[in-house]
């Protein structure tokens, strides 16, 4: 059943971010100059638009756009593994594409050599809904929880493109037929240890993003 979110509402379902890798650098890369680095919001729009469609059409909804993130919300008993599939195989489709590209002409899209790369960091749990209002998006809601607040911090975990997934969410029947790493637990700065999380395996589905020496490509 579609999620629904109401104004001051409590929710119990998978808070999950999709972000691109390395996005600072990106766009200070094409800010200087660099070809198409006029189109770089674009660029972003692209990468993160099929993430949009793969979590609106199995019944969860976005709650937040971040530039370089979108934040979105799936209830108990969603395809959350398949969402994650086509995540990655549209990131892999684009990779490809730009790769290919870019044996050509190396110039282009210089600010991401070989293509995007993503992560996906989800967690389950109660996630409570506050409604702000502006000008400019009217109303709008903002979820706030323990699932919310995992599921930003794995993200800071590995590196390339990844699935990340929070002790709840990997308990969870949706991932009792997936193959997941870990429990792992990375140290942060300062010396102190990062939240829990497990990988999960979409070896078939995300490339593998190695790089040529000569030059960088998600081509093998």
């Amino acid at each position: 059943m579609p999620i629904t979110i109401s104004e001051n509402c409590v929710l119990r379902g998978f808070a999950i971010f999709v972000d691109i890798n390395d996005f600072v650098k990106t766009v200070t890369q094409a800010v200087e100059g660099k070809t198409h680095g006029e189109n770089i919001a674009q660029f972003a729009r692209d990468i993160l638009a099929p993430a949009v469609r793969a979590i609106e059409t199995n019944e969860g909804e976005i709650v937040g756009v971040m530039g370089d993130a979108v934040l979105g919300v799936l209830p108990e008993g969603a395809a959350i593994c398949e969402v994650c599939e086509e995540i990655a195989t549209a990131v892999n489709r684009e990779a490809r594409e730009i790769s290919k590209h870019q044996c050509a002409h190396p110039q282009d899209w210089a600010y991401s050599p070989g293509g995007p790369s993503l992560k996906i960091c989800i967690e389950f749990g109660t996630m409570r809904v506050a409604t702000i209002r502006t000008r400019q998006l009217g109303a709008y809601q903002m979820l706030v929880g323990p699932a919310v607040n995992h599921a930003s911090r794995i993200g800071r975990a590995g590196t390339g493109n990844r699935c990340l997934v929070g002790p709840v969410a990997a308990g969870r029947p949706e991932f009792s037929t997936k193959s997941l790493r870990g429990p792992l637990r990375p140290e942060e700065k300062g010396g102190g240890l990062g939240y829990i999380f497990y990988e999960l395996d979409l070896a078939n589905f995300w490339l593998e993003g190695k790089r040529n020496e000569d030059r960088v490509s998600y081509l093998p």
